[in-house]
């Protein structure tokens, strides 16, 4: 037997040196139907890491994820602060997850926020390769109620007269025969561009493009100003319109706009994103294909700092959805590296993934049975939740029912005397934990120890027994344990004693 064992403990050695995991610490919750919350400690790599993952199921017809935005989008709001928030009857928010990058000055979401048809909030475009957003990508659900994760490019098109030619990019810094939008969402008042290019100022517009614009919807403004080409100084961005900046063989689009001109603009979604329901870009791709395959330069500090992460994922299907957190904390969790997030998420299953914001962001919050909002499961780096721009919900619609699962506790503690009495506290979930008002309860004594009178037990026989409480479909039993004066008296004398 001894040998066995041994034998036992050096095979789980050698696994752990060749794979490089262990599992420590699980638990497992369902929230609701369609919603489980993961708790999860695991070695990897010789290194503690605490993971908290909420596995949605989108063929539960009650269960969504939905992107959740402070009102006003520019207002920030911690996690849990939003998921109550945005709480209701048959929109319980069940989890969340924070989501975008944002400029911590401004609360101003970092990349593009779009919610049904309509623009939320332009953001910057593409960076470089050192670049979270190197290749633009988003998540989003369909109406379907099905989860993408893809890259993600805008189609900007403007038009004068009569002749029309597209955007290259926005909000970024000018590459080499590129023609670049620059709108107030750059974060800058000035574009920031060399002498080496030309931009054309378009005012006047009737609507703000960085939050207003209906995709698919053109707006028109007028030629303001002009920088040519070899003029050091860059063009401000006006408020109540756009700059429109080229390089190269780009210029020859602009050179024909004289001051005065109408210029028009028009945004809309790439085919694949049509029906989604909403898109919050974001950035690196971590997992494409069911492989750890990062579009960010994997020697780039932000893809190489071991840090508290934050990432969604989805499976080949796109209705099975992970929302993912990896703490930092130091003793307690070591945090990741990109591409190590990334290898663990193709373990469990995803097939693709996009980071979130992380560091002082990463935040889980979920709704534990008998609660009625959802409450911090995570440890946030930073001690307390960090005030974020918008998340992602976990949501359940389910209609509420009768009481499926009840609780029960005395609300005196302790043993009784003969003739003390308790009130109960009551709490009811129905079949989707969905919390449920007790409003009839029938109540029964076993152990001939007492009696209900008025929804309240009364003492009167010493001994141990229970009070069974039912209401709907729900059963809770509570012992109880009663004395008589006598047996009280001798046991507090005895411990008195015993002192």
């Amino acid at each position: 037997m001894k040998q066995v064992k041994l034998i036992s403990a050096f095979i789980c050695l050698v696994i752990y040196f060749l794979v490089g995991e262990t599992r420590g610490y699980a638990k497992a919750t369902t929230i609701t139907s369609g919603v489980q919350w993961e708790s999860t400690k695991s070695t990897i790599s010789q290194k503690v890491r605490a993971f908290n993952t909420l596995r949605v199921n989108l063929n539960n017809p009650y269960t969504t994820v939905q992107l959740g935005i402070s009102e006003p989008f520019n207002q920030k709001a911690i996690v849990t602060s939003l998921a109550k928030a945005r709480t209701s009857e048959r929109h319980q928010v069940v989890g969340a997850v924070n989501a975008s990058f944002f400029h911590m000055s401004s609360g101003n979401p970092m990349y593009l926020v779009a919610t049904g048809n309509k623009l939320t909030y332009l953001g910057t475009g593409a960076g470089n390769s050192s670049s979270y957003m190197y290749k633009p990508a988003a998540f989003g659900m369909t109406a379907d109620k099905k989860a993408i994760i893809d890259t993600m490019k805008l189609d900007i098109n403007i038009e004068h007269q009569n002749q029309s030619f597209k955007i290259d990019t926005y909000n970024t810094t000018r590459g080499t025969n590129q023609t670049v939008l620059y709108t107030k969402s750059y974060g800058y008042s000035v574009t920031n561009t060399n002498s080496t290019g030309y931009e054309v100022v378009v005012s006047k517009l009737p609507k703000n493009v960085d939050h207003e614009l209906t995709f698919g919807e053109t707006v028109s403004g007028v030629v303001t100003a002009i920088r040519p080409y070899g003029q050091s100084k860059s063009s401000g961005i006006p408020k109540d319109g756009f700059v429109l900046s080229a390089h190269g063989t780009a210029i020859n689009s602009l050179k024909k706009m004289k001051i005065g001109d109408g210029v028009s603009i028009t945004m809309n979604k790439e085919a694949k994103w049509k029906n989604a329901n909403f898109i919050m870009a974001s950035g690196p791709l971590l997992v494409q294909n069911g492989k750890t395959n990062m579009t960010i330069s994997a020697e780039s500090s932000r893809a190489t700092s071991r840090t508290a992460r934050t990432a969604v994922a989805v499976d080949k299907t796109g209705k099975q959805v992970f929302l993912v957190t990896v703490d930092v904390k130091k003793g307690s969790s070591a945090g990741m590296t990109l591409k190590e997030f990334a290898d663990y998420l193709v373990k469990m299953g995803a097939y693709k993934a996009i980071n979130l914001d992380g560091g002082g962001s990463t935040t889980m919050a979920a709704r534990i049975p008998g609660n009625q909002y959802a409450t911090l499961v995570n440890a946030p780096s930073g001690g307390s939740q960090r005030a974020v721009s918008t998340i992602l919900e976990v949501v359940s619609t389910a209609p509420t029912g009768v009481v499926h699962t009840l609780s029960a506790s005395p609300q005196a503690k302790g043993n009784f005397l003969v003739g003390g009495s308790t009130a109960f506290t009551l709490k009811g979930l129905d079949a989707y934990n969905n919390p449920v008002a007790v409003a009839q309860a029938t109540y029964s004594v076993k152990g001939g120890i007492g009696v209900i009178q008025n929804a309240k037990f009364v003492a009167r026989k010493a001994g141990t027994g229970t009070v069974t409480v039912k209401a709907g479909k729900g059963t809770a039993t509570i012992p109880i344990t009663v004395e008589s004066a006598v047996t009280k008296l001798t046991s507090s004398l005895s411990f008195l004693l015993s002192t």
